[in-house]
């Protein structure tokens, strides 16, 4: 049971890490779209 615990954990923690950074670039490459009756802010230059 520990044993299986441990993976399962490491696994979420690496899918964390690697969304945490991901989300950030994908946010400056394509941000998602903003809430409907939200200006949208000027692209990036």
């Amino acid at each position: 049971m520990v044993e299986d615990s441990d993976p399962s954990e490491i696994q979420e923690g690496e899918e964390t890490k690697e969304d945490a950074p991901n989300s950030q670039e994908n946010e400056t490459q394509t941000p998602p779209p903003p809430p409907p009756g939200f200006r949208s802010p000027p692209p990036p230059p």
